[in-house]
């Protein structure tokens, strides 16, 4: 589970560093509109109750990109289960 963990974390901060190098190359108008676009995109579909370790793994995921002075004005959500791990959110730079 540690290998997980660190395996995720890691994805999670390579992931803020395409989205920040992305999101540079944006021009100003287009940041506005796709920060609409998220927005109305819905969580994804759970049938099952959340697994303890999959919220353990998201906590670790958030707490990591929280503690990157690049992220302070960034809003990233993760979402983990048995499958995959997912990031959304945006990214300010």
């Amino acid at each position: 589970m540690k290998k997980c963990a660190t395996l995720a974390t890691l994805l999670a901060l390579t992931m803020s560093v395409a989205v920040t190098r992305a999101a540079s190359q944006i021009p100003a108008q287009n940041i506005q509109t796709a920060g609409l676009s998220l927005q109305a995109e819905k969580p994804p579909h759970v049938d099952a109750e959340p697994s303890p370790a999959d919220r353990d793994l998201e906590r670790t995921i958030k707490d990591a990109l929280g503690q990157d002075p690049h992220m302070a004005y960034s809003r990233v959500n993760v979402h983990v289960d048995d499958k995959a791990v997912v990031l959304g959110g945006v990214v300010l730079t």
